[in-house]
């Protein structure tokens, strides 16, 4: 497998040659409605649980307009880190449908002092509200293809990255794709698969900013079990 550009024309040429890859179709590059519906409540949640910040002085990110901060729940989430409740003073916030939230008892935030040690470097997930990759096509020995991200870990308290790279939205391609082929060979043993392919792109559009991650869409060899 290799990087791949996220460029539509691009990936239209490659599902016709792969069959099974993104074909670049724009409503087929984000989630169903049913993903979408769980997004929406997924966003919600982490609303009402996770620390949030804002500004009244700042229209895109108010109790009308709130901009979601993801950082704990994604850290709770992939790395399973030790929380507590949070000094931040919650607010309540309208929802997708305009309906006032009233603020909860008290947000949590990730409990650093019982962080013994940082995390992995990376965490290799399937991504809850997958694009619409191909199923109705013979794959032949191959399971139908699956949509995961590759996350990296970072500690906002001292700007720590962990990644070769001095900027954390600036990973070279040749260091993400070895993590990649980490993760994947773990993969492999975990589930006594024998082949993989996969491609994996760049965000051309980052909506969720707190960790820097990757898309990556991969297929295993159906009767190939160890």
């Amino acid at each position: 497998g290799c990087e791949i550009s996220s460029d539509r024309t691009f990936l239209c040429r490659l599902h016709m040659a792969t069959g099974w890859t993104l074909d670049g179709i724009e409503e087929r590059t984000r989630p169903s409605p049913h993903h979408n519906a769980r997004k929406k409540r997924d966003r919600l949640g982490v609303l009402l649980k996770y620390k949030q910040t804002c500004s009244n002085n700042n229209e895109a990110n108010s109790p009308e307009n709130p901009e979601i901060r993801m950082y704990d729940y994604l850290l709770e989430s992939l790395w399973n880190t030790p929380m507590k409740p949070s000094q931040e003073i919650p607010f309540s916030f309208l929802d997708p449908d305009g309906v006032t939230v009233h603020e909860p008892d008290f947000w949590i935030e990730v409990d650093w002092e019982q962080l013994k040690c940082l995390p992995a470097k990376t965490a290799f997930a399937p991504n809850r509200y997958p694009y619409q990759l191909p199923t109705g096509v013979d794959v032949g020995k191959w399971e139908f293809p699956q949509h995961w991200i590759l996350w990296y870990f970072r500690d906002a308290r001292k700007s720590i990255f962990q990644s070769n790279s001095m900027e954390p939205w600036n990973v070279a391609s040749e260091e993400i794709d070895s993590d990649l082929r980490r993760e994947l060979e773990l993969l492999k043993v975990q589930r006594n698969i024998k082949e993989i392919e996969y491609v994996w792109y760049r965000n051309p559009k980052i909506s969720v900013p707190d960790l820097f991650h990757v898309q990556v869409f991969w297929r295993c060899d159906l009767h190939g079990k160890l």
